[in-house]
């Protein structure tokens, strides 16, 4: 089945490709964020596409109902038919994961006739091994979007991407943030993700809890507009 998508999608004209497919969290059943949501919602209003949203089989059962657009996955990999449907009139992959090996696609992620990007999930900042990851490369994706200038700097310098491929856009997940509706020039986002192996460490954890409230107090009191956001994935 992969093989064929491989062999006929090249062979579909353009404007035949309407589908943006977009990959979440599947392999990890703890994970209960959804990633790329916000950026799933968003897109789904643009009429000019049909937007596919790949997420975990876990998430979609705390959220009790699964949505227009929504295909389920879970960590056992039993791939839906219609995903290869969907990836057979895709135009645009957004990925933040880099699972696609596991489903058989890495070579469909190579194809020129489909272009993918790495949408990340805000913690690659303090990466610098990125030679040693031979999946987040521009082997397989066109384009690797990060949060900051200084991100890109990091990305740029440890990963193998080309400076047009490495485009600053934030977040998908914070897309629908609090943070559109605030007219204060003056902001801070704090963001904390959290790890397993802080467990080990409960003194340090609450200790960089009680700093961070600390400084969004001194940050408030200086009429700074303060939005503070905690991942409590496990990862």
């Amino acid at each position: 089945l992969v093989g064929s998508l491989e062999r006929i999608h090249p062979l579909i004209p353009v404007k035949w490709k309407k589908n943006i497919v977009i990959f979440d969290n599947i392999e990890n059943p703890a994970c209960m964020s959804l990633e790329n949501y916000s950026l799933f919602q968003e897109l789904s209003l643009n009429r000019n596409y049909r937007v596919v949203y790949l997420a975990n089989k876990k998430v979609i059962q705390k959220k009790g109902h699964i949505e227009k657009g929504v295909l389920v996955l879970d960590s056992s990999w039993r791939t839906a038919v219609r995903l290869f449907g969907s990836l057979l009139f895709s135009r645009v992959i957004i990925d933040s994961y880099q699972q696609f090996y596991k489903l058989g696609l890495s070579n469909f992620y190579r194809s020129p006739s489909v272009t993918t990007v790495y949408s990340q999930h805000g913690i690659n900042y303090f990466k610098i091994a990125g030679l040693d990851n031979c999946l987040i490369s521009s082997e397989y994706y066109d384009y690797f979007v990060v949060s900051s200038v200084e991100e890109k700097k990091i990305i740029l310098r440890h990963f193998l991407f080309q400076d047009r491929q490495v485009k600053l856009l934030g977040l998908a997940r914070l897309i629908n943030s609090p943070s559109s509706s605030i007219t204060q020039k003056k902001k801070v986002f704090i963001y904390l993700t959290r790890r397993d192996y802080f467990s080990s460490d409960t003194k340090s954890t609450e200790l960089l809890i009680k700093s961070v409230k600390e400084l969004i107090e001194k940050l408030r009191k200086k009429d700074f507009s303060v939005i503070a956001s905690f991942n409590t994935g496990r990862g």
